[in-house]
């Protein structure tokens, strides 16, 4: 790894269904962020390339029906130019990858759809590229023959597990904006403040002091032996604290 990135961190974010996934490299003194990106798929592993300035990120998923799809990236640490390697259109899931010195790129690779075989879900295979520079490799140069290599296990986590995280994440954002009534705290007791049909309830929290209840201008003490009543002009009596 060149000096200047002997020290960075490359951080992805979390697939969120409709969205991309950014991407991006961290140096951990600086905190000056390089290379940003956003994937069209889900980011599983990422490697630093031994001596150049270069990163490869392996990405994809299942499209649920028949293809694996996904990108081999190669991004430039210096220049955030960022190259998608394989020539397929749909491209590849890969769903591993490291370097093996600075020539050869190891990736595991997801057959290329589940066509009679359901095993490919748990299988990949094993194949290793070649370049004399990655720095000048072109788009979409990665072809079946680079790709190819020995069937190997390669179990992914079950869609189930993803789908029961997704449902939770869903459900906790949902009961964060589900609106809450305040609380005040004087004293030691509580007292929510509700708005409601038009009427207002307001809480006065002190030890000691009586809690007002406004209501269709009906005020209320919270002592029943002390509490008043309305008079007959449709306003009430002035309450003094206890």
């Amino acid at each position: 790894m060149p000096p200047d990135y002997a020290e960075a961190l490359a951080v992805a974010g979390t697939d969120v269904p409709g969205r991309t996934t950014p991407a991006a490299v961290h140096k951990s003194r600086s905190f000056v962020r390089s290379a940003p990106i956003r994937s069209r798929f889900p980011v599983h592993a990422m490697a630093f390339h031994p001596r150049r300035s270069l990163l490869a990120i392996d990405t994809g998923r299942y499209d649920g029906g028949y293809f694996f799809e996904g990108e081999l990236l190669l991004p430039h640490l210096k220049t955030g130019v960022f190259t998608s390697l394989i020539e397929h259109e749909l491209g590849r899931q890969v769903l591993g990858l490291e370097w093996l010195d600075e020539h050869s790129l190891r990736a595991l690779m997801a057959p290329p759809d589940d066509w009679q075989d359901e095993a490919v879900h748990e299988d990949g295979h094993v194949a290793v590229a070649h370049r004399s520079d990655w720095t000048a490799v072109l788009a979409q140069s990665l072809n079946g023959r680079d790709l190819a290599g020995p069937r190997a296990p390669a179990p992914r986590p079950d869609p189930r597990e993803a789908a029961q995280r997704a449902v939770a994440e869903l459900r906790s954002v949902r009961q964060a904006q589900r609106p809450v009534p305040s609380k005040d705290l004087r004293g030691g007791i509580y007292v929510n403040r509700m708005k409601r049909s038009g009427s207002v309830t307001n809480g006065v929290c002190e030890r000691g002091l009586m809690i007002q209840v406004k209501a269709r201008s009906q005020t209320f003490d919270a002592n029943p032996s002390t509490r008043s009543k309305p008079n007959g002009s449709g306003t009430s009596r002035k309450l003094v604290g206890v």
